[in-house]
């Protein structure tokens, strides 16, 4: 491989962004792209964008189609710059897509457990972030 793959991936923007929706590519496979161009548009709970490039060559493969809903950080498309076989570009894809997936299950495995408790029938859940100091305790639901 005389070239570079770089990955694109779906954007985190804010704390609470968890996944987002492609809804539209607007590029094509084959064209050339540059950083600050825009590629695609992204929906999320919270707002609808389009996506800006953060790197510059050819836009080899979509590897996810429009309505396709990812978490962050989960590989959308694959740009290239130089020689790359489309051989080299599955394997980039294969490895970026498990290591992707193992550390989505290490980030749930190793975050903190909810654990609950019955308080007058009532089952609530909680998370223990720790000892010592002052306990906050968020309600979440009760009407409004």
């Amino acid at each position: 491989m005389s070239g570079t793959i770089q990955p694109i991936v779906m954007p985190k923007w804010g704390l609470a962004m968890q996944e987002g929706t492609l809804t539209k590519w607007l590029v094509k496979e084959g064209d050339t792209i540059r950083p600050g161009q825009e590629i695609c548009d992204i929906e999320t709970s919270k707002i609808a964008n389009a996506m800006e490039s953060t790197v510059a060559g050819t836009l080899r493969r979509r590897v996810v189609g429009e309505g396709t809903t990812l978490p962050v950080a989960a590989l959308m498309g694959v740009v290239t710059e130089g020689e790359v076989s489309d051989a080299e570009i599955d394997a980039f894809i294969k490895k970026f897509e498990e290591e992707f997936a193992a550390a989505a299950k290490e980030a749930v495995e190793s975050g903190p457990k909810s654990q609950t408790v019955e308080i007058d029938g009532i089952p609530l859940n909680y998370v223990k972030m720790g000892d010592g100091g002052t306990p906050i305790v968020f309600i979440h639901g009760f009407g409004g």
